[in-house]
Order: C-alpha cells, then sequence, then structure tokens
C-alpha cells in the first residue's frame, strides 16, 4: 500500500461515504455467504479491473478468496 492510500475496512456506511473519493479499489471477495445485511455498495461501469489474483484456501482458512484491483 502506497503512502498515500487509505484502507477503509467496513461497515455498509462508511463504503458509501468513502467510495465518491476513491480513485482505486481493493475489493476482497471471498467464497463464503455470512449472515448479515452489510454489503460493499455496488460499482458502475465507469469502475474498470486492472489486476485479479485468486488466493486457494489455505488448511487453515475457512476459504478461497480473491482480490480485484479496481480503477
Amino acid at each position: 500500500m502506497a503512502r498515500d492510500e487509505a484502507c477503509i475496512i467496513g461497515g455498509a456506511q462508511l463504503y458509501a461515504a468513502a467510495l465518491p473519493f476513491a480513485d482505486r479499489v481493493r475489493l476482497t471477495e471471498v467464497a463464503l455467504r455470512p449472515m448479515g445485511d452489510a454489503h460493499f455498495p455496488g460499482l458502475d461501469d465507469t469502475w474498470r479491473e486492472t489486476a485479479r489474483e485468486r488466493v486457494p484456501r489455505g488448511p487453515d482458512d475457512d476459504a478461497a478468496f480473491t482480490v480485484r484491483i479496481l480503477e
């Protein structure tokens, strides 16, 4: 992470408030469907994926996940 970057780590209201100021999103998609009602806001089609890395489930992990970079 570069010095001029900030991490917003939820919840839904923080994501929604910060997103208009963002020019990059590091989106982690976990292969689980936990119970709950907080979600990352939908991204419109102005965002373009510039990188993607799939990380398989490890022996001590609950699920695999994918990290997507959108700009």
